[in-house]
Parts: structure tokens; C-alpha cells; sequence
């Protein structure tokens, strides 16, 4: 009778065992993932002193994420005057939601020709702040880790 308890009571904690690893197991591949994903926590807030120092640093972009009628000078989304920040590159978020087919391909050579590498410190702006962001994240899935809006 003894050995019965004694043997169900091994195999009761070794199940508990089991089942506490496996749990921990998932918890830390969800962790994993949800590390990767980057949010609005994960990117870094630039003010206006980072973003004039950003255009004198040949290690650092600033990147204007509006329409390409915005940077090129249309007063668009409720501003009082269009066109970029002198210095400053366009990769609109409009371009993240294209259905043209080779969309992917543009996209990662503009990375390319704007010199976002993941080397470079990243400064996104917009004017609703929404695209900033969605930039960011965009830039952060590409391994450029550097980001502030």
C-alpha cells in the first residue's frame, strides 16, 4: 500500500513538473515573440534638439513619414505650411500599404538609397502621429533598432 502511494505521489509531481515546464516553456517563446514586435513603447521620443543634432550627425537620418505631396511642399493634414525639415529624407507610410507588386522591392532599395541602415540613428516625424510610428515599426522589423519619433 505504502509503495502505491509512494509511487502515485512521484508520478502526481512529476506531472505537476511536466505541466509547470511546458507552461514556462510557452510563456517564454510568447515572451520571445512579443519582444519582437516592436510598439509605440519600444521607439524613443525625439525632441527638437535631438532632431537639429541628427542633421549635422552624417551617423544619424531624420525621416519625414508624410505623403510625398506633403514633403515636396503641399500644407496637407492640418499644417499651416508644407514642405520637409532641410536635411530630411521622405519614406512615406503610404508606401507600406501598397498593393503595387513590387512594392517589397522598392521599398527595401529606398532603405538602401536614404542610408537607413541599422548603424544609423533614426529620426521619424509626421504630422498626425500615426505615421511616425508606423514607419518605426517598420524600420524596426528591418533591424534598424536606433528609432525616435
Amino acid at each position: 500500500m505504502k509503495k502505491l502511494l509512494y509511487t502515485l505521489l512521484c508520478v502526481s509531481m512529476i506531472a505537476v513538473f511536466a505541466i509547470g515546464c511546458s507552461n514556462n516553456e510557452a510563456e517564454n517563446e510568447q515572451n520571445e515573440q512579443n519582444e519582437q514586435v516592436p510598439t509605440e513603447n519600444t521607439i524613443g521620443k525625439a525632441t527638437t534638439e535631438d532632431v537639429q543634432a541628427a542633421l549635422k550627425d552624417s551617423n544619424s537620418v531624420v525621416v519625414d513619414a508624410r505623403s510625398n505631396d506633403a514633403y515636396n511642399g503641399w500644407a496637407l493634414e492640418g499644417v499651416s505650411r508644407g514642405g520637409h525639415i532641410p536635411g530630411a529624407t521622405d519614406f512615406t507610410a503610404l508606401g507600406l500599404v501598397s498593393e503595387y507588386e513590387d512594392a517589397k522591392i522598392i521599398l527595401e532599395r529606398s532603405l538602401e538609397n536614404k542610408g537607413l541602415t541599422s548603424e544609423k540613428k533614426v529620426i521619424v516625424y509626421d504630422a498626425n502621429g500615426k505615421d511616425a510610428i508606423q514607419v518605426a515599426k517598420y524600420l524596426m522589423e528591418k533591424g534598424i533598432n536606433n528609432i525616435s519619433t
